[in-house]
């Protein structure tokens, strides 16, 4: 199994669906280093969607993160 951890900021609160078993939310991620500058010199951020599963996981995520 492959393990990803991604540092960056929730652009986006996180949505519940109706019933509560799925909840969605966006993170927002500066590129580090050598890669963070396009060609115009720019400042390069990469969004990722972020998909909770389980009433449990929704509940607790909506409850300790917060946009910013």
């Amino acid at each position: 199994m492959n393990k990803v951890i991604i540092s960056g900021f929730i652009s986006k609160e996180i949505k519940p669906n109706e019933t509560n078993k799925v909840g969605t939310a966006t993170i927002a991620v500066k590129r580090p280093y050598p890669f963070n500058k396009d060609a115009n010199g720019n400042q390069v951020t990469d969004f990722f969607n972020l998909r909770f599963l389980g009433e449990k996981t929704v509940t607790r995520a909506a409850q300790w993160l917060s946009v910013g």
